[in-house]
């Protein structure tokens, strides 16, 4: 299934199904739902492996139901450890949650978003990393969940609080959304609904692992391991194409699903003039490397502009990272070409820091170990810079959180001077302090952990993995990111985290890659993915959108947009120009 609904509780039948069919485009296959006063389930199917090939419909069994989103790719294995080796996977899951009760999400691999209602109580589960949207909210005196937020009923309130978040980190942070009342269910997380009571947990940490690998031959040994059998189980039985960016992820990881088939790679690209932004001649690299079928795709300014009218129609809320719109473009090809799985390299950088800011974070902690800072910290504020390093050194010397993940954007200063209300210092500190609160509860001490897991909830599971689920459902694609098996992710955090860190960028990575791929790709210099959307936004003429909202309803201070308005043409802030002109594009159609 690509898409879930329900209700619990009372609802008028008619709207109930216009808002379930509003996720059809989720599951192309077919669609069922069953219902009565007091429930409804629905479902949307993008058939991709089951052994109920023909059959849509809901799992019905006692007194459960029981939904699916999602791949549970070790089902057929556990089905046979039961018995029941024909089973399809909403089985699996009914015969193990009666077994294990909620612990039966400590057997199952996948990606998912499960619910289970027995009668009495309905529990939503997602999968640990956050592959597969789950939102809720109540309506009065119901229940309702969807994949997404576009389906939960009612009028949708627009939370205007929740923009300096957005202007932080390019997204709202899970499980807050946009929206007044509507929630979304954490990665890893689990909510429980009876008698009108919500109950919520989290149920995954992935530094509660122990540290088993000490040194770099075993931690390449594990992670190669795991990697190869994430690639594998991720074979799907139906046709589907591979991203390839010429970047040592995506890859690695079309080298290993070569060993096992011939395959059907896909790059971006963009027209000769623009020729600074294209790296496909490193994807072509690697195509001939690997013998498959590659397909080039040329993303051009008028792609760019309708792919953000099917953004506006699809997305339901802003994201302030760029990449959405050529994305679009390659997974429609994939599509149009018969496919119906992308495999994608993401979650690499995170898990095995790859990130070139985390060497100048690292660095930049060391002035926290300074004996005398305050008149240096003095001297720094006297002389404020926008430049994202000033604010870095300030935190550094004051003792405040550095790292606040590498999908932050504005800071909290520059959002003092941009909004037309008081953001104090260290705002964005507060609304991730969840997340810094586990890290310290956890009782690792490594700065290293705390960056690739803190880009494992704020830029995987909230902005990133979003982006890829969204767009790929437009095109009814199924996403699969062999990096983000819940194997490898724990693999990761079971090495020292100098070792995963290592002597160069995603050392373990490379070191494994060397036996896939050709030097030049492993050792040429790592570029941030780019293209020339700010030329293309003012070519157009786009960028007076953020005028014209502005002036409609007085966001933000005027000389400060125009501040940032005026660094366009040089390139300076383009990233939060674009997040910018992103969330005014949506505001003005809500």
């Amino acid at each position: 299934m690509c898409a879930v609904f329900g209700v619990i509780g009372e609802h008028d039948k008619d709207n109930t199904i216009k808002s379930y069919m509003s996720l059809v485009h989720r599951g192309e296959d077919g669609s069922a739902y069953i219902s009565n006063d007091s429930s409804f389930f629905g479902i949307h199917r993008l058939a991709i492996t089951s052994s109920c090939d023909n059959a849509t419909r809901i799992f019905e069994k006692s007194s459960f139901t029981i939904l699916l989103n999602g791949e549970i790719y070790n089902h057929r294995e556990l089905g046979k450890k039961i018995g029941t080796s024909n089973a399809s996977e909403e089985e699996v899951i009914y015969e193990y949650y009666c077994i294990y009760g909620d612990a039966f999400v400590e057997h199952i691999s996948g990606m998912y978003a499960i619910a289970i209602y027995d009668g009495k109580k309905l529990k939503l589960f997602r999968d640990k990393v956050g592959k597969k949207p789950l939102f809720y909210r109540m309506l009065g005196d119901s229940f309702w969940f969807a994949s997404e937020i576009k389906a939960l009923g009612g009028n949708l309130v627009v939370r205007y609080d929740a923009l300096p978040c957005y202007l932080s980190f390019q997204t709202t942070i899970s499980p807050d959304t946009f929206f007044t009342g509507i929630y979304s269910v954490s990665a890893g997380g689990k909510v429980e609904f009876e008698d009108g009571e919500i109950r919520v947990a989290n149920r995954f940490n992935p530094l509660s692992n122990e540290i088993k690998y000490h040194t770099p031959s075993e931690a390449k040994i594990a992670t190669k391991d795991a990697l190869k059998n994430a690639v594998k189980c991720r074979i799907p039985s139906v046709p589907f194409g591979v991203l390839l960016s010429g970047g040592v992820d995506s890859s690695l990881i079309a080298a290993i699903l070569s060993k096992e088939q011939k395959i059907d790679t896909y790059c971006v690209g963009y027209e000769e003039k623009y020729s600074k932004y294209d790296e496909t001649q490193y994807a072509r690299m690697v195509s001939e490397h690997i013998d498959s079928n590659h397909t080039e795709v040329v993303f051009t300014k008028e792609q760019f502009f309708e792919n953000f009218k099917t953004i506006d129609r699809y997305f339901e809320t802003p994201l302030g990272d760029p990449a959405m719109l050529p994305l679009l473009s390659v997974l429609n090809k994939i599509k149009t070409d018969g496919k119906k799985v992308v495999i994608t390299g993401d979650g690499s950088d995170e898990l095995f820091l790859g990130y070139k800011t985390y060497k100048e974070f690292i660095e930049i902690e060391k002035l926290s170990e300074l004996k005398y800072p305050k008149w240096l910290l003095n001297h720094l504020k006297s002389s404020y810079s926008q430049n994202k390093e000033w604010e870095w050194h300030k935190r550094a010397l004051e003792g405040s959180l550095l790292f606040r993940s590498t999908a932050e954007l504005f800071t909290d200063l520059q959002q003092n001077r941009l909004l037309k209300r008081n953001v104090k210092d260290n705002s964005s500190q507060n609304i991730i302090q969840k997340y810094r609160d586990e890290f310290l509860k956890s009782g690792q001490v490594s700065e290293l952990d705390w960056y690739s897991f803190c880009d494992m909830k704020i830029k995987l599971g909230d902005l990133f993995l979003p982006k890829l689920d969204r767009a790929s459902m437009i095109c009814g694609l199924e996403a699969r990111s062999p990096f983000l098996d819940e194997r490898v992710v724990e693999c990761a955090f079971s090495i020292d985290p100098e070792i995963r860190f290592g002597d160069k960028s995603k050392a373990i990575i490379k070191d494994i890659a060397y036996e896939y791929l050709p030097k030049q790709i492993i050792e040429r210099k790592k570029r941030g993915f780019s293209y020339p959307y700010m030329e293309w936004l003012i070519e157009e003429n786009e960028l007076e959108l953020i005028r014209k909202v502005n002036n409609e309803r007085k966001i933000f201070n005027a000389d400060e947009v125009e501040f940032l308005l005026s660094k366009a043409t040089s390139g300076g802030f383009k990233h939060q120009i674009f997040a910018l002109y992103s969330y005014c594009r949506w505001i003005d159609k809500v």
